[in-house]
């Protein structure tokens, strides 16, 4: 090149594109009680990092573990990142489920009679709600005393699914309807008179104020009244809820009437 010439040069370069890692992974199921095994992440590509929102899960960030039993039940989305020259990261939803609890109570006693109201079973949910029932007598939700052929039933709730399930069974007695008999009305020559009630687990006789009864739950008590004149008496037979009446009509005529 002579003096006072700018000469040219030229330089050429090579770009090379780099691959985008693959950042997805994967724990099967997105959801798991807190009683499972401990989950693992599979990852396409290793030598990311694993993070979690809300922070409260128990995850491994270098292989994405999962403790179960330390995290608490809720909902989580976890991250993997990779880093590097073309960093990439990838999210997935994440659910922990606390087990169920199946604990329900009968009503009142347990004992219940053969022509009670239906009950509506959900009503004695103490646990988890939006389980199912089964048992004799039970349709859905409601448990009808009158569709029972015997008369100690079980009736099972159970709630959940899977290891995070539960069931309990209680038992509920269904006491048939009793039938009260007072006996045939009748008249006496006598301010007394002779009940004639019939035999059954509990029964108690009563009457107008003034009437006087030797045993109100004895069957054939005997009743005194201080007049002469028509009275009525009522046997009672069986438990408060479960009981069945009958009265009974007797005149009476004192003595020298």
């Amino acid at each position: 090149t002579s003096a006072g010439t700018c000469g040219t040069d030229e330089a050429s370069f090579t770009f090379n594109a780099l691959p985008v890692p693959d950042a997805s992974f994967s724990f099967g199921p997105l959801s798991f009680c807190s009683l499972e095994t401990d989950p693992v992440a599979s990852v396409n590509t290793p030598g990311g990092t694993f993070t979690a929102a809300p922070a409260t899960l128990v995850l491994n960030a270098s292989t994405g573990e999962v403790d179960l039993s330390a995290s608490p039940a809720g909902d989580y989305v976890i991250t993997y990142a990779i880093d590097g020259l073309c960093p990439v990261s990838t999210t997935t939803a994440f659910t922990i489920t606390a087990p169920a609890n199946a604990t329900w109570h009968v009503p009142g006693t347990g004992i219940l009679c053969a022509g009670g109201a239906p009950i509506a079973l959900d009503t004695l949910i103490d646990g988890d709600p939006g389980g199912s029932w089964s048992g004799e007598g039970v349709s859905g939700s409601v448990f009808d005393p009158a569709a029972c052929s015997s008369a100690t039933v079980q009736v099972t709730y159970s709630v959940g699914s899977g290891l995070c399930s539960d069931s309990e069974q209680l038992t509920l007695t269904v006491e048939p309807v009793p039938v009260a008999i007072a006996g045939p009305d009748t008249t006496v020559c006598s301010l007394s008179a002779h009940l004639i009630g019939n035999a059954g687990s509990t029964g108690t006789w009563t009457g107008p104020v003034g009437a006087l009864f030797s045993n109100a739950a004895d069957p054939e008590a005997i009743v005194t009244v201080p007049t002469s004149g028509t009275w009525w008496f009522a046997w009672t037979l069986g438990s408060p809820g479960c009981s069945s009446t009958d009265t009974v009509r007797i005149t009476f005529h004192g003595p020298g009437e």
